[in-house]
């Protein structure tokens, strides 16, 4: 492989907000053959705009010559794809379980956070996975090829600042289905929607995890009600199996039945059941509300189709890391 023309196509796919950087298709090295993704942070100021992050990667760093990474994920949730070919990212680290080392074999994601101390937004940090799940999909790899530039850093690097083996399971999850992989099916604008329709009712989470945690237990959840209804009636079968062979009289085996049935279909049970109902619902109908496209601050990359023009001065704003 020499260059990555699929990235702009495979992360579109995976519902997200994608951008093309002017000259992407040729910039970088075709010396490009790449066996991992490594996740980074910027460590740009905090105020400073996606244009001015871009900048740095396409004019380098007094740490790193351009172009920087193939791909930029900003604060909104939304990804640049800045360059298709080798990138300087990671210099000669070795790339563990591959065999391989140095930026020649790995993809770089380059995301806006200042690593010290600045939280990542919900919508950044599930776009993050979304993103890297729909690469590894396609690359055919699994979340085991995906490294924080600390990991693998001979130079003490310590970003991003995220749990890796939490990212890695997150990943794993998408790229296999199940509850967590709800979040993959969203759009960008449905994702922001549904978070904003939860800050509303009142449920505030401390940092991102609580709110991943509350889609997967709804998604658990309501998966859960037929599951129960399931496993009620293959209770009341055993009971009636096993009644005869344990002595039980028809009177005691009836009464047990009438208590199975009132456990599982009691007031409150059902009671929760609607409310969960009621939320999903609720959140459905949020998720599919049109929403205008999120602010990006002073960013100044005019569109022109699915091209993003560079335009500006060019003013570095953040050491990459």
């Amino acid at each position: 492989m020499a260059r990555a023309l699929w990235l702009p196509n495979v992360l579109r796919s995976a519902g997200l907000t994608v951008h093309e950087v002017s000259g992407w298709r040729t910039r970088g090295s075709e010396t490009f053959d790449p066996v991992a993704v490594v996740a980074h942070a910027t460590a740009g100021s905090r105020n400073s705009s996606d244009q001015d992050e871009i900048n740095v990667l396409l004019t380098g760093s007094p740490t790193a010559p351009p172009p920087i990474a193939q791909l930029y994920l900003g604060r909104q949730g939304h990804w640049w794809v800045v360059a298709s070919g080798r990138c300087n990212h990671i210099g000669n680290a070795a790339l563990p379980g591959t065999g391989r080392a140095g930026n020649g074999y790995a993809i770089g994601i380059e995301a806006a956070n200042d690593n010290r101390g600045e939280s990542w937004s919900t919508i950044q940090y599930i776009s993050y996975l979304r993103g890297v799940a729909a690469i590894c999909s396609y690359m055919g790899w699994s979340h085991t090829r995906v490294f924080g530039h600390k990991e693998i850093s001979s130079s003490g690097k310590t970003d991003p600042s995220f749990n890796m083996d939490i990212f890695r399971d997150k990943v794993r999850a998408i790229m296999a289905g199940g509850d967590e992989a709800l979040m993959a099916v969203l759009t960008d604008a449905q994702v922001r929607k549904m978070f904003d329709y939860i800050d509303k009712m009142g449920w505030v989470f401390v940092h991102r995890d609580g709110a991943w945690s509350l889609v997967r237990g709804m998604a658990s959840a309501l998966a859960g009600i037929a599951q129960i209804q399931a496993g009620v009636t293959s209770l009341l079968e055993q009971v009636r199996s096993v009644a005869g062979s344990t002595g039980m009289t028809p009177e005691q085996t009836a009464a047990l039945e009438a208590v199975i049935r009132d456990a599982f279909d009691s007031s409150a049970l059902q009671t929760t059941v609607n409310d969960l109902k009621a939320a999903a619902i609720a959140l459905q109908r949020a998720a599919e509300e049109p929403v205008p496209p999120p602010e990006v601050g002073d960013a100044s990359i005019e569109e022109s189709g699915s091209e993003a023009v560079e335009s500006g001065e060019v003013r570095p704003a953040s050491e990459a890391v």
